[in-house]
């Protein structure tokens, strides 16, 4: 079952996958949280849930730090290599341990261009864990089409 958590920019998705993460305490993913520099986002770093690791993930133009290792850039944002890396990494885990439940921070347009978190999700929707994604109301309708998702369920 793939359940969705949908809503608008900064409206509060993260907060909520966080919030049922942490009443089940079963299973693994990860959230993404803004990093700030002088009171002005400058990007994300992803975090997994079970250990709270953190390695950066995206950046926006003008706060990309020297010898970052881009792997997809779109609009404004500059995403790392080793940031999807974890991500994917924690998913392969998940899989691995045949976790009961998967937490995902978040798909959005790098998954509809095949990029970024395609392939881990496309390898974790071939198995049978509960699965929670965070998507914003502009993509999950794309998302789900993408990747032939049958009866979505949304929280």
């Amino acid at each position: 079952m793939v359940y969705f958590i949908t809503g608008p920019i900064c409206s509060g998705k993260s907060a909520k996958l966080m919030s049922l993460y942490e009443s089940t305490r079963s299973g693994d993913g990860f959230r993404n949280i803004r990093r700030f520099a002088e009171g002005e986002m400058i990007g994300q770093d992803i975090i997994q849930l079970s250990t709270g690791k953190a390695v950066p993930f995206s950046r926006i133009t003008g706060a990309i730090p020297e010898g970052w290792d881009e792997a997809a850039f779109y609009v404004k944002y500059s995403f790392s290599q080793s940031g999807l890396s974890f991500a994917g990494e924690i998913i392969e885990t998940v899989i691995r341990d045949h976790a009961p439940r998967a937490f995902i921070d978040e798909l959005g347009p790098l998954e509809l261009r095949k990029k970024g978190l395609y392939q881990p999700f496309t390898k974790l929707l071939q198995t049978d864990i509960e699965l929670y994604a965070v998507c914003r109301d502009d993509c999950v309708k794309d998302v789900i089409a993408l990747f032939s998702i049958s009866e979505p369920c949304f929280l």
